[in-house]
Order: structure tokens, then C-alpha cells, then sequence
């Protein structure tokens, strides 16, 4: 099932930050909406369902109630994208918490801008990289 939250919350040395759930969804929007010029294709991984085989193809928007990608993958949803020459990963949006906390550790100044409200695509772009190749690869 997907969450429904309209925080989300991660770990800092001695501390716990609570970030509302749209604030994320814009920041990995606006890498999808033209700051990752290196994705070509993007699909949303149908959850397991108990009892029943994994669909290839299903209409994620009226399943999950969301309209865009960014929606689904803050919501849990594992997306899988493919980039250059046919390679492919996985955005695990089960782990943003944690990909939160490691964006502002290794990229303070991107993660501060966000938080400021002061962001572009470099930066959602930037966020979406670390979550799914675990650091910049594409400037």
C-alpha cells in the first residue's frame, strides 16, 4: 500500500526533520519535468499483490490516486528508469528518507537550497541522481 503521509521524516545527527511531502514530490518534480536530460524512459513498478501475479502493465494513476510520477514514487512506489544505450535502475521511493538525509549530507548546498525554496531542475536532478545511482553521474 502506498502512504498517504503529508510529512516526511528522516534522521540528522541528534535530530529527526519533518519535511512536508509536497516540498519532496516539487524537488523530484522538477528533475522530471526537465532537469534529467539522461532519462529516457520511466515505468512504475506495480506493487506485489498477495494472491495475484504481477501485472506488466497497469494504469498506475487510478490505482494509486496519483496524477504524476513524482507523486507515486514519494508515495512508495519503486520506479524503474532507463537511461543511455538500454541500462536501467531502480528509484526506490520507500528509501527517500534516507536519500533525504544523504542529500544533505553530501550535497549541502543543493539540499539548502531546496530547503530555502531556492531550487531549479540542476537540484531536483541532482537529488534524483544520488537516489538512484548513489552520486552525481550527469552534470
Amino acid at each position: 500500500m502506498l502512504s498517504k503521509t503529508t510529512t516526511i521524516e528522516y534522521r540528522q545527527p541528534g535530530t529527526t526533520i519533518h519535511v512536508d511531502r509536497e516540498d519532496v514530490v516539487d524537488l523530484i518534480g522538477s528533475s522530471f519535468e526537465g532537469g534529467s536530460h539522461w532519462i529516457d524512459w520511466i515505468y512504475v513498478n506495480k506493487p506485489e499483490t498477495e494472491g495475484k501475479p504481477r501485472e506488466k502493465w497497469w494504469d498506475w494513476r487510478e490505482s494509486t490516486g496519483c496524477q504524476y510520477l513524482q507523486e507515486v514514487v514519494v508515495a512508495g512506489a519503486t520506479l524503474t528508469i532507463g537511461y543511455e544505450d538500454g541500462d536501467w535502475t531502480l528509484f526506490d521511493g520507500k528509501m527517500i528518507p534516507e536519500y533525504l538525509n544523504e542529500y544533505a549530507t553530501k550535497y549541502p548546498d543543493s539540499y539548502r537550497r531546496w530547503k530555502d525554496g531556492n531550487y531549479d531542475a540542476y537540484d531536483g536532478d541532482l537529488f534524483v541522481q544520488l537516489c538512484v545511482f548513489g552520486e552525481e553521474v550527469y552534470c
